[in-house]
């Protein structure tokens, strides 16, 4: 993505990052990955829900379900 619009890794300027619901080893390897770019390059870091992401757009009430197993669920 970052070729196609002619930027490299020095263009960013911060990082958004998923802090959950979502797989824990999934999550705890992408915060470490942000947090290290982050530190490296002194960028700021916005934090983000899962389920905030999945009701971003939406113009009329919503509200974000995830199955976490078992029967449960995240909303």
């Amino acid at each position: 993505i970052l070729s196609s619009e002619q930027k490299t890794l020095m263009d960013i300027d911060g990082i958004a990052v998923d802090i959950g619901p979502g797989s824990f080893t999934g999550l705890r390897s992408t915060l470490a990955i942000a947090k290290t770019f982050s530190y490296l390059r002194g960028l700021p870091i916005f934090p983000l829900s899962s389920l905030c992401l999945l009701s971003a757009g939406i113009n009329t009430p919503a509200i974000s379900i995830i199955s976490a197993f078992r029967n449960l669920h995240y909303w």
